[in-house]
């Protein structure tokens, strides 16, 4: 059985810049009742487990629910509900995201989805001190052997493809036949991770 518990993650962002939003001004199409269910005016008053931790003034986690809340064994299911309040629309491509942190400092991220992560309610379509609920579902990984795991939410990009200029694009472009140039891949940038001011990661 993993014994485990809820921390957030400060990572240094960086310089580098995220790539801006398709899509800006388009007008919004209206929620269905079960996404309108995930947007508050107000959080919770009996939120399970009460947090603040500010994400650079561009968001902010209020509190989490967990199930099951001590224990979960290679191959079960985790259920995990996030309360963001927004700042604001969180341009740039961010969007939470769910890792286990191991005790020798690992970080296996968990596959899983929302309308808030893949959806209407992702943080580029964010108002301004709206609360968002996201809520998940994770199985943890069959072939983890630790006694112990953390898990780190927080909001980053994808990694950021570099974008070469059309001259070195043609001057690197490989020949029929040499393999050993089409397997190079194109480079990239890291994810880019949205830091924190302020709560427990402090």
């Amino acid at each position: 059985a993993l014994a485990f518990g809820l921390v957030a993650l400060c990572v240094a962002s960086g310089c580098a810049q995220a790539p801006a939003v398709e899509g800006e001004g388009a007008e919004k199409a209206e929620l269905s009742p079960q996404l309108k269910a995930l947007v508050l005016d107000q959080a919770p008053t009996d939120l399970a487990h009460p947090l603040y931790i500010d994400f650079n003034g561009r968001a902010e986690l209020l509190g989490y629910a967990l199930e099951p809340e001590a224990k979960a064994a290679p191959g079960s299911q985790l259920s995990l509900k996030l309360y963001w309040r927004a700042g604001g629309k969180l341009e740039g491509g961010y969007v939470p995201y769910t890792e286990l942190l191991l005790p020798d400092g690992k970080r296996v991220e968990l596959e899983a989805t929302s309308p808030v992560r893949q959806g209407e309610l992702s943080p580029a379509n964010w108002e301004r001190g709206k609360i968002y609920v996201d809520e998940i579902t994770a199985t943890v990984p069959k072939d983890l052997e630790v006694a112990r795991f953390s898990i780190v939410v927080g909001l980053k990009t994808a990694p950021i493809p570099e974008e070469p200029k059309a001259e070195e694009e043609a001057e690197k472009k490989p020949e029929k036949g040499d393999k050993k140039a089409e397997e190079v891949a194109p480079a990239t940038f890291g994810s880019v991770y949205l830091s924190v001011l302020s709560g427990p990661a402090d």
